[in-house]
């Protein structure tokens, strides 16, 4: 029972975590600190799941990991430099960086049209 208990309140924390953050004004934006850590957690979810049996979820969550720790990597840059806060117009332009290699999905091919 006492296990029970401590893993509802580790469930119950969690969800915490992601659902009840603070918000933060878009023009002065969060604190990269902030930021990096979030991101560093998503990578760490999908870590996990890149390992699954199944290919397909695999494949997926292997493609998350990569852009999870590309976001994370492009703040601790931004970090590096001296800057202690990111705005939602920066942090829009790093996730659209991160993502804009696009991700291999094992069911489709690639695909091309011409417009005339």
């Amino acid at each position: 029972m006492k296990e029970d208990a401590e893993g509802k309140a580790k469930l119950r924390a969690e969800i915490a975590y992601w659902i009840e953050s603070a918000s933060h004004d878009p023009n002065k934006g969060a604190p990269i600190s902030v930021v990096i850590e979030r991101a560093t957690r998503v990578a760490e979810f999908f870590r996990f799941r890149a390992q699954d049996e199944d290919a397909a979820v695999a494949e997926a969550a292997s493609g998350a990991l990569t852009q999870a720790s590309a976001l994370a990597n492009a703040l601790r840059i931004f970090q590096s430099q001296g800057r202690a806060m990111v705005s939602a117009a920066e942090l829009d332009r790093l996730v659209s960086q991160a993502t804009g290699s696009g991700d291999r999905n094992p069911d489709r091919g690639a695909q091309a049209r011409l417009s005339l």
